[in-house]
């Protein structure tokens, strides 16, 4: 049977597409839709903002929204309520949160270690300095007290003759100390370039004092439990932004200058720089940085073992993911 040209065609062409779509990766055919948050413009987010910023959502099946909300009890709040799959945020806000009966869990680490410092006003010389003045926190109960509260300690000096004052975001910790309405505060990159820059001195660097286990991914068991598959998929896009970051320079200047605000070339690759040293390549919680945090709560590792999830990483781990993203 002798079927017309035109037909011929089209059933050509028809054949043609259906083999290019079964051609097409799982995950660009269908993206699951995925809220976050991140809790601030330092660089410690710089993982989940490389993610969205260079499109490793989208290659992992995923549509992300990144979502800035500050403050660890807002932060909670939201996670608990189902608005977020997942939050960017500090250690011992889930800690502090899990004791009070929150069920949570940590299922990826970006920072392992406090990296704080302590930025003041020019007549503020030295650490004893302090004592009878004003600190800007980002939260209560969050990595900047605890730091604090372990350096004064290891300084030999009464934490309860400074005053604590929870500013938030850092823009918002930076302009009260340009007022004069705090006399200290603590920065990270690439605040902290900024305030250096102002000419702000920093009188202390918190990380000798302060080996506590920070930035991390965290959901509620019950999502770990139920969306096991769309969280792999997110630590894979997660695990390669920070291969993205170590090796790819610009993919970092991308996603800092949008989340940040900052443009100067070489505070984007200082801030890259002190960052890709300081992310793990396979962001697993170290346990002594989290023994370390769970014991300044007087709490013991059996106690706080549920708040710990690396199943997902040894995942990975098993089938070589880690090996194929650092080659």
């Amino acid at each position: 049977m002798n079927f017309p040209s035109a037909i011929v065609h089209l059933l050509s062409t028809a054949m043609f597409l259906i083999g290019a779509l079964l051609t097409i990766p799982q995950w660009a055919q269908a993206q699951t839709k995925l809220r976050a948050s991140f809790a601030g413009t330092t660089g410690y987010h710089l993982p989940i903002w490389v993610q969205k910023q260079e499109g490793l959502d989208k290659k992992y099946g995923l549509d992300m929204e990144i979502l800035l909300i500050a403050g660890g009890s807002r932060i909670i709040q939201t996670l608990l309520s189902g608005e977020l799959l997942l939050t960017h945020s500090g250690a011992s806000t889930v800690a502090r949160a899990g004791i009070a009966g929150a069920d949570l869990t940590m299922i990826a680490t970006a920072m392992n270690q406090v990296n704080w410092r302590i930025v003041a006003r020019k007549e503020i010389r030295e650490v004893k300095d302090l004592l009878g003045k004003k600190i800007a926190i980002a939260s209560r109960g969050g990595s900047s007290e605890l730091g604090l509260q372990l350096a004064f300690k290891k300084w030999n000096l009464d934490f309860n003759r400074v005053t604590l004052l929870s500013l938030g975001s850092s823009p918002t910790r930076m302009a009260a100390l340009r007022e004069g309405v705090v006399d200290a505060t603590v920065f990270a990159y690439p605040e902290l370039i900024i305030a250096t820059n102002e000419g702000f001195p920093t009188i202390a660097d918190l990380r000798p004092y302060a080996d506590l286990t920070d930035t991390s991914v965290v959901i509620t068991r019950p999502t770990l439990e139920k969306q096991r598959p769309l969280l792999k998929r997110f630590l894979q896009g997660y695990v390669e932004a920070i291969a993205r970051i170590k090796l790819n320079p610009e993919s970092a200047y991308r996603a800092l200058s949008r989340y940040t605000g900052v443009t100067d070339r070489a505070a984007l690759e200082e801030t890259r720089r002190f960052y890709a040293d300081s992310f793990a390549s396979v962001p697993r919680t170290e346990m002594t940085g989290w023994r370390n945090l769970i014991a300044t709560l007087g709490k013991s590792e059996n106690e706080m073992a549920r708040f710990l999830d690396m199943s997902l990483l040894d995942e990975l781990q098993r089938e070589g993911f880690f090996e194929r993203i650092g080659k």
